[in-house]
């Protein structure tokens, strides 16, 4: 019997798919929260990975640290973001002022990230805090969105509006400003993947 010949032409190394945006979360609920995003823009290519320390400056310098490694192996990113509860004063402002942190995008939720969850249902009323008034739309909220996710189902376009129109006194977030530039990137680079994405 003739052995088969072998195929000896090179193979090319390969290679994970570069991940456009990197995205260093606080919380397992930004993770929870950032993955449906992820899954509902068709698994666009967002690398998630959680905060090493406590210290916002150092979790802040961890990400610009992993965009300049990802560079050097030639696989860099087109963004990189740090997803947080409330931000300490100054933090923010230290950040824009700082060429050794430049680069690195901030979302800053305060009170709290459910506030930005709970502007998909409602504004946030005076008297208690956005995790209290959660639990109204999301019962049994305890910190996580536990498979919850499909609740926020065509919501965005609302919780992007109400988080625009907060008065000061209600607190503040834009992690829409994130969404928003995942939304971009994909629109950029979707392919041949579905045009329309349901947030």
């Amino acid at each position: 019997m003739i052995p088969p010949a072998q195929d000896l032409a090179r193979k090319a190394p390969s290679r994970e798919p570069r991940s456009f945006i990197l995205v260093l979360y606080e919380r397992p609920v930004h993770e929870e929260y950032v993955q449906w995003v992820k899954q509902q823009t068709h698994h666009h290519p967002i690398a998630l990975e959680p905060m090493p320390t406590d210290d916002p400056l150092k979790n802040i310098r961890f990400a610009r640290e992993r965009a300049t490694i990802a560079r050097e192996q030639g696989a860099a990113y087109d963004e990189v973001w740090c997803v947080f509860d409330r931000l300490p004063d100054g933090v923010a402002e230290l950040v824009a002022d700082s060429s050794e942190l430049s680069g690195v995008r901030l979302v800053d939720n305060s009170p709290n990230f459910e506030l930005w969850l709970l502007l998909h249902f409602a504004d946030l009323a005076p008297g208690t805090g956005p995790d209290v008034q959660l639990v109204k739309f999301l019962p049994g909220y305890q910190g996580a969105l536990a498979g919850d996710e499909s609740a926020l189902q065509g919501r965005y376009d609302h919780a992007r509006l109400r988080a625009t129109a907060l008065p000061p006194s209600h607190g503040h977030t834009n992690t829409f400003s994130l969404v928003d530039s995942v939304l971009q990137s994909y629109e950029d680079f979707k392919g041949d993947r579905p045009a329309t994405v349901d947030l």
